[in-house]
Formats: structure tokens, sequence, C-alpha cells
């Protein structure tokens, strides 16, 4: 039995007989915070010894004796080196795989641990840890059982509600959890409702929902909801705002043609106005009004710093995948199309040199209706400005009664009773309280901070507090307007009122961008769970059910201010910021393509901030190793989301630096950066570049004598040949690639995934040449490497290329059968690549029986999931097959137009090779419409391009080729069908093909002699 922490439900060291505690504690501390200095932990744990680091010394020294291979130790560091159950729950949260929650969360953290000589900062991380681990699976809980009641599961929903309300050692429900919690008792009829309904009642709340209301809400959640994307969960109750809320609606719900109604509403106002909150509230809504949207979307702004990066970013918070990656604004157009839609842009003051692209928006999506927050004006025509002001403020001398329906009031209220939550304002408060919502101009943020400080000191010293820093102000807060001063009065009192260690933890975590996990906040700035938790008790941070956190953004410009101030610090925490990132994207990369994909997918989705942030860090620090290292690890990240020009201008950027560097970074470096930079040039249809970086990096390799990556590096070069029609440079490059990894002792050092990459690309290579014994034999080698690996996604690639075989070589039946196998793979992984293509062989399949009503149907479904994930040219080849199935049922004009479409990808993008099978498809199609001479002229031109790259015509096919000829043969002389066919082998292929994408049925000989002159006899 291997070694293992337990740390739940008590503390002990499985499979071990080592039992002292405060070591163990130091383990429980690292599982936790991660890997720490000596110094941290030696004046953490024993910061009353007279030699802390003496202590320090004597307990790793008991661990090694005790507890060997428990720690890893690098003289500088110390980490856990075991695998420990409250690591593998903070995982789970973390990555959303709630339904694993219950099962690993045992007990309370260090459940009856005590130690009688720990200092008041270590008792303080047991019990604050404790406290929020617990609160974290309790919220977990409570989104599952609301899961399981949407589903309709409300017994298993009240049995999930009250493991949720046992749940030890969390703080006590506040008044909305409460509620929450009721209405999941209540729908599997819990003899707990009681009691929860008495401690709501203890608050001050008087919930009045029976058993069958609370049924129907959830099932009203499930029936009558429209689509709603990327809507972010407000997580606190909304208050006030009615008229604002009024005419947000009529305006945005309103006939365009009326004059009550507008296409484009801005909510303008300074930072910490609400803007935010109101636009959310909004559009949750309008959700639910009686008239149908078609979409409601929410795209932040924020952590954006180009306004060209906004179309990329709609398609992320739209869903909308990479569907047009060189123009991801086009993909966003034919998206929402006609659709009645409502698009929320939150933040746009600072990318205001971008406001026409919601002018251009609004001009092609014609039922689309766009509410933008921000400081500042669109100035655009469509714009209509409603500026929003503080919440409005209570009369000095109100009645108790009356400010208690103020909405200022409210929301301090509110505010307080989740800092303390048996706060009552009475008529002792209420003179200050009024006096505070003055001070702060009815500014929600300012309120809520305020508010945040009841726990800790009496509502009149809030108030003198605030007055007092109000007359010492010297400076407003950066793109404020003057009188926005209290809030900064506000932040300094909050900045005040912070620990040393509490402001230096603070001040670091404004490097992140776009929010951050506990584990980066512990590694880049010492961020301890006590200290995070204490930070969002003083509402100075955010954290969501999966434990991330972030701020507002006023906060973090402050914040940034602080740290900008201390330019030591700044310099040694924006290196940790950026080296944390570089470890989370090595740990990713190789996850990328295995069947973890989708959560790392998220992972770094939501990282790319901080990303950039590390990637602009080191372009400013000259840092030109860090960067390519990282910018050549994102790059398979860039390419599965379609980030292909930052990507592709990121890594050129680099290797320009580098090139004119004095300081050479290591050469292995550089050449997985040169791969990186050869594919995003590839992608994005650079050939002559991505030839260039390929040559590159398989020369360095072939310097460095590497193994793996030379191999890799020539499957690369490989490909790109194969796109360029180079079909005999392709199959010597893969040859000589297998030939390294068949070495003796060679697969062991680059791992059998890259032996099955280049037989599976050879297999491809000789596969379109007509080599197709070697294929197969090829591809079953491939096969059973990856039934050995148990590789299920690389069983079904495998197969899907057996299946290619098999249909090059006319065998219908084996291609049906194969992938069909894939499709099923595919379906199962979710890889909808594979499912595309796997459906495209399927429908050719069926095309060589004559079942050409099933072919179409299969061909549109795999064209459809081409264009989702793609567009351009990979859907090149499903665009031939539903082409060909045209023309075989006599459809030309859809035949024509899917034709089309596909010989123009492919001559631009490649491979060359089915540019060959479109013509030829075309030629059937031009001799529908009669049109004999230049269907000759195509199939001349299509062999002459089969023998210039080595790809003949498969067998089956070859009958088809037959059969054309003949008919053509039919219809003209010997000789003048002889020199159509000349002409279009001797002719530029681009003319031929300018000629077929322009031809028309009756295309007159006029026309045809001005282009063919002498080639063709008419």
């Amino acid at each position: 039995m291997l070694m293992r922490l337990q740390t739940l439900g008590g503390l002990k060291l499985e499979a071990s007989d080592f039992q002292r505690p405060k070591p163990l504690l130091l383990l429980a501390y690292l599982a936790l915070e991660g890997a720490k200095d000596r110094r941290h932990l030696a004046e953490f744990f024993w910061s009353d010894a007279s030699e802390p680091a003496t202590s320090l010394r004597v307990a790793l020294g008991q661990l090694r004796k005790g507890a060997t291979q428990a720690l890893n130790d690098d003289g500088g560091r110390i980490s856990l080196a075991l695998e420990s159950d409250v690591a593998k729950l903070i995982e789970a949260i973390r990555e959303q795989q709630f339904e694993r929650v219950p099962a690993l969360y045992t007990g309370s953290f260090l459940e009856g641990f005590v130690l009688p000589d720990w200092s008041a900062e270590l008792e303080e991380w047991v019990y604050t840890t404790r406290e929020f681990l617990a609160a974290q699976v309790r919220d977990v809980l409570v989104r599952i059982s609301e899961s399981q009641a949407i589903q309709g599961r409300f017994v298993e929903a009240t049995q999930t509600a009250e493991q949720a309300y046992r749940v030890r050692g969390a703080k006590p429900f506040e008044a909305d959890d409460l509620e929450r919690l009721l209405a999941l008792l209540l729908v599997g009829n819990s003899l707990l409702a009681g009691e929860v309904l008495r401690e709501a009642r203890e608050l001050g709340l008087e919930p009045t929902i029976t058993a069958n209301e609370a049924r129907a809400r959830y099932a009203a959640q499930v029936k009558d909801s429209p689509r709603v994307t990327a809507l972010p969960i407000a997580r606190t109750l909304f208050i006030g705002r009615d008229p604002e809320l009024i005419e947000l609606e009529t305006l945005l719900s309103g006939d365009v043609l009326s004059n009550n109604a507008a296409r484009l509403v801005t909510l303008l106002g300074s930072g910490g106005i609400g803007k935010t909150r109101l636009a959310l509230q909004v559009a949750s809504s309008l959700a639910q009004e009686t008239v149908t949207w078609d979409g409601i979307g929410f795209l932040a702004l924020e952590p954006l710093t180009q306004p060209s990066q906004i179309p990329q970013a709609l398609c992320e918070a739209l869903g909308l995948g990479q569907q047009d990656q060189k123009d991801p604004l086009n993909t966003v157009i034919r998206a929402i199309g006609e659709q009645r839609m409502l698009l929320v842009l939150d933040n746009f003051e600072h990318l205001i040199d971008g406001a026409n692209l919601v002018s251009v928006l609004l001009e092609n999506c014609l039922q689309l209706r766009v509410l933008v927050t921000s400081r500042e004006r669109l100035h655009l025509e469509e714009e209509f400005v409603l500026p929003l002001a503080g919440l409005p403020l209570p009369k000095l001398g109100s009645s108790l009664a009356d400010a208690e329906l103020n909405d200022a009031v409210q929301l301090f209220v509110q505010r307080a009773r989740r800092s303390r939550i048996d706060y009552r304002l009475d008529q002792t408060d209420l003179p200050f309280v009024l006096e505070i919502c003055g001070l702060l101009e009815g500014s929600p943020l300012g309120i809520e901070l305020a508010a945040a400080w009841v726990k800790v000191m009496p509502v009149s010293d809030i108030a003198t507090e605030i007055k007092r820093n109000l007359d010492i102000l010297e400076t407003p807060i950066r793109n404020t307007k003057e009188g926005h001063r209290s809030l900064r009065a506000v932040f300094e009192q909050s900045w005040a009122r912070l620990s040393q260690r509490e402001q230096d933890v603070l001040v670091q975590l404004a490097v992140f961008q776009g929010g951050f996990t506990r584990e980066a906040a512990s590694q880049v700035a010492g961020a301890t769970i006590p200290v995070l938790v204490s930070l969002v008790d003083k509402s100075l941070l955010r954290v969501d059910a999966t434990g991330r956190y972030d701020r507002h953004f006023l906060l973090y410009q402050y914040m940034r201010e602080k740290l900008e101030a201390r330019p030591d610090m700044q310099a040694l925490t924006l290196e940790r910021h950026a080296q944390f990132q570089l470890r989370l994207v090595e740990m990713a990369a190789p996850e990328l393509y295995g069947t973890r994909k989708a959560l790392w997918l998220a992972r770094l989705s939501q990282e790319h901030e901080n990303l950039r942030a590390a990637l602009a860090w080191a372009k400013t620090q000259n840092e030109l190793e860090f960067g390519l290292r990282l910018a050549g690890t994102l790059r398979g990240f860039w390419m599965i989301q379609g980030f292909l020009q930052e990507g592709q201008q990121t890594l050129e950027d680099f290797l320009a630096l580098e090139v004119d560097s004095p300081h050479r970074v290591p050469p292995e470096v550089r050449a997985n950066a040169l791969t990186g930079a050869a594919w995003m040039a590839h992608a994005i249809d650079d050939f002559k570049l991505a030839k260039v970086r390929f040559e590159e990096s398989t020369t360095l390799r072939r310097e460095l004598g590497q193994t793996g990556g030379f191999e890799a590096a020539l499957v690369n070069e490989a490909m790109q040949a194969r796109a360029n029609g180079e079909y005999a440079r392709a199959t010597t490059l893969l040859e000589e690639s297998l030939k390294l990894h068949n070495l003796e002792g060679n697969q062991q050092s680059i791992g059998q995934d890259g032996l099955g990459l280049s037989l599976s690309r050879l297999a491809l290579v000789l596969c379109e040449q007509g080599q197709f014994d070697r294929a197969q034999a090829l591809s079953d080698e491939c096969l059973d490497l990856h039934r050995r690996l148990e590789d299920r996604g690389g069983i079904a690639a495998t197969l899907l290329g057996q299946s290619d075989i098999a249909r090059e070589q006319g065998d219908t039946g084996r291609t049906r059968s194969l992938a069909q196998e894939s499709l099923s793979l595919f379906q199962d992984l979710g890889e909808h690549w594979g499912v595309a293509f796997a459906l495209n062989n399927l429908a050719l399949a069926a095309w060589y029986e004559h079942d050409l009503e099933t072919a179409a149907t299969l061909a549109q479904q795999s064209l459809a999931i081409m264009r989702t994930l793609w567009g351009g040219a990979p859907s090149a080849e499903a665009l031939a097959t539903v082409g060909l199935i045209a023309v075989t049922k006599g459809d030309p004009h859809g035949a024509r137009l899917a034709l089309e479409e596909s010989i123009t990808a492919t001559m631009t993008y490649g491979p060359r090779w089915l540019v060959a099978a479109n013509l030829e498809s075309f030629a059937r199609l031009v001799l529908i419409e009669l049109q004999a001479k230049l269907a000759v002229i195509l199939l001349g031109a299509a062999n002459a391009l089969r023998v210039s790259i080595g790809a003949p015509l498969p067998p089956l096919r070859q009958v088809f080729l037959e059969q054309l000829k003949r008919e053509t043969q039919a219809q003209l002389e010997p000789v003048l069908w002889d020199q159509n066919w000349q002409a279009g082998a001797a002719l530029p292929l681009e003319t031929v093909v300018k000629h077929a994408l322009e031809s028309h049925s009756q295309l007159s000989s006029t026309e045809l002699k001005h282009e063919f002159g002498e080639w063709t006899v008419l």
C-alpha cells in the first residue's frame, strides 16, 4: 500500500507508523499551500522558537527518517511528494468535477487535531482552512442539489441538500442561502425543512414558499428559459434601480421603429457605480419576458488589451468555437444572422477605439440589440446613452421606517449582514448609515466596501474614518471623475485596516489579469487560505464556487498603483507570476491531446489573460528564452482555440528579437519555437514561411542529435510537403522519421505515441499515392500500437485512416464498417473533428452503393460539423463529397455551389490531390451542362496534376473516370478530344480553374478561344 496523507476527518499518514503531530501538520500545510521556502516554513511553524531554522531542520529530519520520500527538497523550497486527500478534493472542485466531491469529503479538515504549543497564526490557519473547505463543499452540494431538482429528481435533490446542511465546520448559512436550501428541502418533503425555516425566521426572514411552489420553480427553469449564453450568475440580491430597469427593458424590448426603442444602449457611469450589476439584471429579466429571445450573451471586456481581440473573445463568449479563425467577426455575424438576440458588452471604455465593431454588428444583424457598460460614450450614431449615477440617497433625518425603504440603505444593510449575520439597522446606527451613504454618493461598490467593516468596528467609527480621509485626498482614481474621490477613501480605509501580511499579499495579487486560483495566489503572492478568506470577508476579493478568485476592476487599478510604488516587490512578483504560467502551460501541453483535453482547454482559457501578461513581461524584460519557451509550448492551445494570428505574431516577434540578441537561447528551445511558428504559418496559409520554419527546425534538431524532437520535426515538414503536393519529398521525410523511431532503444526515449504519428502519416501519404498494400500494413502496425497503449483516441484515428484506405480501394463494405467503428469511438470521446470525417466516409460509402438520399444526408451532417469547427480549407473535403453526390443526383445547381467553394479552398490551402478530385467532379458537372469540351480540359488538367504530385486516381474512381472519358468521346471528334485533353494538361492550372468557376451551360466558343487559343479546337 502506498503512503498517502489523510487530512479529512483527522490527520494521519496512511501505510506508515509515523505519528509526530507537528511534522504531520507541516505535510498538511504543504498539501494545501504548495511548495514553500525554508525561511517561510520556519517562521510560520516555529515563530516563538529561539532558532526557528533549527526546529525546521529537526522536523525535516524526523520526516526523512520516519516517512521516507514524503517530501521533495531542492535545497531552497520544500514540497509534498505524496498523494493527499485534500489535494484531490480541491482538484475536483477547481475542475468542476462536482460529482466526485461527496465521496472525497470524508470529514472536516484536521478534525479533532490540536497542538498545545501552536502559535496563534498556525491555529488560525487550521481553523480558517477547515471553515473554508467546509464552505466550498457545502456550496458544491447545494449546486448538485439544484441541478438534480431542475432535472426533476426531487428525492435525490433533497437528500443532497440534507447532506449540505449537515456539513460541519462551515460558517452559518446566510439569509439568501437559507432560502435556497429551504426550497431544495421542500421539493422532497425533508423533515429538516422545519429546522431551516426556524433559522430563517431567527434572521428576520418569513419564507412562504410551499413544496409545490418549489417544485414548480425548478420545473420552470427547464421548460421556459430561452437560450442564454455565458451570462454570469449574480451571487447577491439585486437592490433598487427600478426606474433604470424599466427604461432599459423598454428600450431593448421595444419595436426598433418606435421612438421608445433602441438597438444600442450605453450605460454610462463612473467606476463602482453598478453598471455591470444592472446590465446583468436587465439581461436576466429579459430572459424571462414573454417575447422570445433567440439568445442572450455576455462578454466581459476588462481582460482584453486591444480592440482587435474583441471578435475572437465574442466567439468564445457565444460558444462559437473556431468557425473562421481568420475572420472571427464574420463568424459572429453569421452565427447571429437574423436571430433576435441581446448582447451585453461590459466595460468598453479602454477599448473605445473598437467601437465601430459594434456598428458593424448592428448593420449586419438586424435583430441584434447591444447593451454596453462604459465610462465613456461610444460616439456612434446608433447609440442611446443612459447615464447612471449612485443609488438614490435617503434624506438626513429620515425615520427608520422610511430609511429601510431606501435602495442605498437596503444595500448597506444587506452587505453588512453578509459580513455579520446578526446585524440589524436600529435607531442608534441610522444617522451614521445615512451619513455613509451620502459620503459615498450612493456608489454601490463604496457602500459594499464600507459595510464590510461592520464585522470589526461600529458603524459610527466607519463614518468617522471615511469622513476624516475625505479631506486629505489629493488625487482621484485613474479614469474617474473628480467627484468620485470618496471611493478612494474607502480603498484607503480598507488598506489601512489590513495587517502587513494581508497588504503584502493583496498588492502582489495585482499582477494577475482576469482572475486567479488559490494555488496561483499561493505560489505567486504567498497567500495562505486564512489571508484569502480574510480578504474575501472584507470585500477586497471575490471567489466563485470553483474556488477561482477575482476582484473589482477599480480595486485592481488601486492595488496596481500600490505595487508600482514598490518596484523591488513588483519585479520579483512579476517574475514569479510568469514562471507560474510557464509551469501551468508545460503541465497542460501533453494533456491537450488526451482524455482530459476539455478540462485543460478550459483551464488555459481561464488563464489566457495571465498568459498574455507573462508573454508581455518576457518582451519587456528581454527574457527571450522564457518567451520562446512559453510561446512554443502554447502552440497547441493557440491552434485548437483558433488564436492563429496572435500565436503566429507572438512567436515571430520573439524569434526576431532572439536573432538580434547577443545572448543566444538554448537551441532546443529555439527548435520548439520554430516548429510552433511553422505550424502557425501553415494554419494561416503562409506556406512559404511555414516551409522555411519547418526546415530550420529540422536542421536544428538534426544538429542537436535529438531523438523525439527531430522525428516530430520530420513529420511536420513532411505534412507541409504533402500540402504543397510534394509527395516524393513527404514520403522520404516520413520514412526517415520511421527509421529513427525503429532504431534500437530509440522507442523508449521518445515514447510510442511519436512512432504512431509517423506510422499513420506515412500510411496517409502512401494511400494518396495509390500504394495501398504498404499503407494498410503500416496502419495495422499503428492500430496494434494504440491498442497496446489502450489509447482510444489513437485507435479511433487509425480506424478512420483504414477506412480511407478501404474507400480508395473501392471496398465499400469495409469502408462503412471501419468508418462506423471510428464514428462510435469519436462520439464517445467528444472528438468532433473525427465525427465529421467518419461521416464523410460513410456518405461516400452510401454514394458508391447509389443510396443517394442517405449519402446526401450524411455529407451535409459532416459539412455542418466541419464548418462549425474550422470553416475554410478543412471543410473542402466535405464540400467535395456534397458536390459529388449532387452531380450524381442530377442537381447541377447544388453541385456547382459546393464544388466551386471546394475548388477555391483547395487551390488556396491544399492538399493538391483534392484539387484534382474536385476538377474530376466538376468535369462530370459541366458534362451534364452539355459542355463536353470544358469537361475534357478539366480531366486533362486533373490527370496532369496527379502525375506531377504522384497521387494517382484510386481504382474505383478510375471506373468513373473511364466512364466520363467514354461519355465525352461520344460527343467529340477524336482529334478535338485529344487537343482539349492536351490543353488541360499544358495550360496553367489557375487558368483552367478560373474558367471552370466562370463557366455557364452555354459558354461561347469565342470566349473559350480567347483564353485557350490554339490549344482548343471548337
